[in-house]
This record gives C-alpha cells, structure tokens and sequence, in this order.
C-alpha cells in the first residue's frame, strides 16, 4: 500500500501536525484509523502486529486515513477540532468509518458523540467510554501506564471539562451501527468502561457489543479486521 505524508497546521491553533493518506477506489468507505497511547499516526505501519494487516487492507480497496491529531491528545477539543477539519478536506467518499483501539478508539467514541453528522460506523477495540471517569482512575493506579496516561489526559484538557466527551453521557448521540469488543482482564482499560456504554445501548441492533472473557488489553485486535470486513460489508447492504 502506498501512503503519502501530508503536513500541515492546526486551524484551531496553528499547531504543526500531519497524517498518512492511502488513496483506494473511488467510491469506496473512507476508513479512519486512530492511533493508541504512546504510538503516532504512521502506527499501522511501524508496529509488526499492525502491519500485518496491510495485504488484506489493500484488497478490500478502501480509503484509508490515519491521523496523528497531536500525539496522546485523547481526543481534546483541539485534537476533535482538527479531525473534523480533516475530514472536511478529504475528497468525498461513500462513507466513513472509524476503526480504533485504546486511545484511539476511545477518541473514535468521543469524536462520534461530539459529530455523529461525520461518522457511518465505528469498530472500536478495548476503549474508555467515560473519559472523566477513566482519567480518575487512572489516577488512582500505581503503574507506570496508568500513571502515565493520567497525566497525559489531564495536560491535553487543561482548562477543559471532559464532560462533553464521555460516550456514556452522551450515548443517544451514537446512532451510527457500532461494533465493540473488549477484553474482560483488561489491565490497562478496565473492562467496566465497556460494559457501562453496553448497558446504555442495550437493545439498539446496529450495536454490537462482544466481551473477550480473560482477554487482556490487545486480545480485541485478533479480530480487528474481521470486524471491520464486517462493518464494511453491513454498510455496503443498506448503502443507497
């Protein structure tokens, strides 16, 4: 697959910042790849578990894009500002699609409360859904990656409530067809942040909602391109 850098300055900020961009078919779903904790966005390229993907990304012919938005922003209002500019400057495709894990997919849940008018789908693998909660308990945990991710959030929302972008809060906002899968010994992610948007989606049949009993914090990603052929095949049948 080929992947052009594209550089360019925060419209909020005039932040530097960039992204990789990999033009498929027209007309095919345009999928938005958002990276996790301590990764940038060239991470489906650089980590070996990730990049193994690639063959088969490249035969489904799909759009991809894959945002650095700020390093650890955890989807701060000025990391949600630049995404949806972003999008706006992508040429139009048929649909897109938001497809994450940990931080990335706890910033795809964000992103889609805040403008569910920009997202037809997401695939989401172990991710917060409360983000002030989370930061809370992160705070709480003696490890070093916990800790860590603490103080990330708290520096990206200085002067910044995160009430606005808990998913759980905010769920009737997310009415876009959503797979979820997280794993039930999460260490990093606890498995509660799953099950507490769970319960507020329970009953909705384009929410689809998979728990990996004693599965530890990557254990979603064995099945994060099968979930999205998936979703990409679901969205291709209701597709006008």
């Amino acid at each position: 697959m080929l992947f052009r850098r594209v550089d360019y300055a925060s419209p909020v900020d005039n932040a530097p910042d960039w992204h990789l961009q990999h033009d498929g078919a027209p007309n095919r779903p345009c999928v938005v790849m958002l990276h996790g904790h301590g990764a940038h966005g060239d991470q489906l390229l650089t980590r070996p578990d990730l990049a193994r993907w690639l063959p088969e990304l490249a035969a489904l012919q799909i759009n991809l894009l894959l945002p650095n938005l700020r390093d650890n922003a955890w989807m701060s209002p000025a990391a949600a500002a630049d995404l949806a500019w972003l999008l706006s400057t992508v040429p139009q495709r048929s649909k897109i699609v938001l497809w994450a894990g940990s931080m990335g997919g706890t910033g795809a849940l964000i992103f889609a409360v805040l403008h569910p008018e920009l997202v037809d789908a997401l695939v989401v693998m172990g991710a917060a859904t409360d983000l002030g909660r989370y930061r809370d308990w992160c705070g709480r945990q003696p490890a070093a990656i916990p800790a860590e991710i603490h103080r990330a959030i708290m520096a990206a929302y200085a002067g910044s409530s995160c009430r606005a972008h808990s998913a759980v809060d905010r769920a009737d906002r997310l009415t876009m067809p959503i797979r979820f899968r997280h794993g039930g010994a999460d260490p990093i992610i606890p498995v509660e942040q799953a099950r507490a948007l769970a319960k507020r989606l329970a009953g909705r049949t384009n929410f689809d909602y998979r728990e990996i009993p004693d599965g530890g914090h990557d254990s979603p990603l064995a099945f994060g391109l099968e979930d999205l052929r998936d979703m990409l095949k679901k969205l291709e049948r209701t597709q006008p």
